[in-house]
């Protein structure tokens, strides 16, 4: 193999993984910016409706805050071992932050050179890719055997929120299938990206073709 070939092949793997990464992480990034979920299955059983939506669309903005570490809801406090339970949730969506702009910035320059021949493989490659990563997480979500991965299991698959603890609002936030429905929503979103990826795939194809005059 040339060194030339080489070069794109390296270039090629690159993308492919950006690809990848930047599709699951943006898919969990996404899941945690959501409110459309909360507002559609809170039943108002322990807070009325309107105050229980603006109290999470609070804690929803204090927790995809990069850089905070508390929560302010209105003068609602959250329990200091609760504020570290969330914490713990929260450095997964930091890490994924971080790895949907390092994804970015692999893929913008791989594709600087692979567009100079046309190639466009690892935009499929990579969704193929994103498949694979989604049914190694949710292999590894059913057999983690402990920690914040086994903590979340109980909140989808049992409805449990032992995770966090009782002495203030945030369990009465949080409605029964609340976490199933996130699950069920970042799985959406994985599909959703890779068909935006595939459509970003025709047109960068679509405006690479040579032009008639």
């Amino acid at each position: 193999m040339s060194e030339s070939a080489k070069k794109y092949t390296t270039y090629q793997t690159i993308a492919t993984i950006c690809v990848a990464v930047f599709v699951i992480n943006m898919a969990f990034c996404l899941t945690c910016c959501d409110k459309y979920i909360y507002n559609k299955i809170y039943d108002g059983t322990e807070i009325i409706d309107a105050q229980a939506e603006v109290w999470h669309s609070q804690l929803v903005e204090d927790f995809t805050a990069f850089f905070k570490g508390d929560y302010d809801l209105s003068g609602q406090e959250f329990l200091k071992e609760n504020v570290k339970c969330l914490n713990r949730i929260k450095w997964r969506y930091r890490f994924a932050v971080m790895l949907v702009i390092a994804s970015l910035i692999g893929l913008i320059y791989s594709y600087k050179e692979l567009k100079k021949r046309r190639i466009f493989g690892p935009f499929i490659h990579g969704c193929v890719l994103a498949v694979v990563f989604l049914l190694f997480k949710i292999f590894r979500f059913f057999t983690a055997g402990g920690g914040v991965t086994a903590a979340i299991r109980a909140m989808v698959v049992k409805q449990s929120y032992e995770y966090f603890y009782e002495g203030d609002i945030l369990l009465k936030l949080m409605p029964q299938y609340y976490a199933r429905g996130l699950a069920l929503l970042y799985i959406g979103w994985v599909f959703v990206l890779i068909l935006a990826v595939l459509l970003l795939r025709r047109l960068f194809i679509w405006l690479g073709r040579p032009h008639k005059f």
